[in-house]
């Protein structure tokens, strides 16, 4: 009589998981894991299995945990084994230059740049930055440069990466100043009161602009006020004397200068010309001279009544204008 006895090797479960922002592949030698995907596979016992972890792109194998004899990634199978892949998402600096002539700031969405100050951050692969440029007063922003995905702001991150903001000074504003014909009052004294624009049509912010309105001979003891509309500063006065003031006049905005005197005697039979005038500041250009002066003429004469006085009630008593 023969008998055989059959023993056959036990076997036990080796089981893989990923873990971690980023992502990746863990396959086995010998076959039987491909992980995501077969994550789990019986060997013989005391078999060894290597496990390779294999990062996507854009991502890092960051190491192993779980039992303790997956540390290295080569597991003895003794027991039933469960094994853990991290992987992380790489981070690529994003850093920015600010150049030009002008100044300006640019800071980013998601938060991390705020140039100038802090001009460079980490940010996770693929992560979509955008950069917001902000020119200062007197200045324009005038286009990105340096790396090809920086040409309109918006960059993905896949590698480090450097972009530069423009600005440029902007050195063009259309000033335009217009003055009414004035307005003449006649009591004990004759008054005459101009009221006087000033606008900026742009392109460029004017800081330090030169108003300047010198009164003619036949105007004494002038006082002028100014207010500002649309962000545009002035002089608020009152301020005695001839017209000159540097307002500070962002585009679209105006001044309005109102600007009283008196006529001197025997000046109110004359023709009275008043001319106000406007420039930029230093260093600009203004396209269109053609508006920069405005003139106004008057006739400021007395009514003298019939009861010798420059006084009365028009309906009531007739009035003679002198020659």
């Amino acid at each position: 009589v023969s008998c055989t006895a059959s023993f056959d090797l036990e076997t036990r479960t080796l089981a893989v998981s990923t873990a971690g922002d980023g992502s990746g592949t863990v396959t086995s030698t010998p076959s039987g894991i491909s992980c995501p995907g077969d994550c789990g596979e019986d060997y013989d016992y005391g078999e060894v299995v290597t496990l390779t972890p294999t990062p996507a792109t854009g991502s890092d194998f960051a190491g192993w945990s779980g039992d303790a004899d997956c540390s290295d990634g080569v597991v003895t199978m003794n027991s039933n084994l469960s094994c853990t892949a991290t992987f992380t998402l790489e981070t690529h600096s994003l850093s920015v230059l600010l150049t030009g002539t002008g100044s300006g700031a640019v800071v980013s969405t998601p938060a991390g740049i705020n140039c100038p100050g802090d001009c460079g951050e980490d940010y996770d692969h693929g992560q979509t930055v955008t950069l917001t440029p902000s020119a200062s007063v007197g200045s324009v922003f005038a286009g990105w440069s340096g790396d090809a995905d920086c040409a309109d702001g918006e960059v993905t991150i896949d590698g480090a990466t450097s972009c530069t903001a423009a600005f440029d000074l902007n050195l063009s504003a259309d000033l335009s100043v217009t003055m009414d014909n004035g307005v003449c009052e006649v009591d004990d004294e004759s008054l005459l009161t101009y009221t006087i624009v000033v606008g900026n049509d742009g392109p460029g912010h004017v800081v330090g602009a030169e108003v300047e309105d010198t009164f003619p001979v036949e105007l004494t003891s002038c006082q002028w006020t100014c207010d500002g509309f649309e962000g545009a500063d002035c002089t608020a006065g009152p301020v005695a004397g001839d017209l000159l003031d540097h307002p500070d006049l962002p585009v679209s905005s105006m001044v309005v200068y109102t600007a009283t005197c008196s006529v001197a005697g025997g000046a109110e039979d004359e023709l009275i010309t008043n001319t106000a005038t406007v420039e930029v500041a230093d260093g600009m250009v203004d396209p269109d001279g053609s508006n920069n002066s405005d003139a106004a003429e008057n006739f400021c004469r007395a009514f003298i009544f019939s009861d010798g006085f420059v006084s009365g009630d028009l309906q009531e008593w007739s009035a003679v204008v002198g020659d």
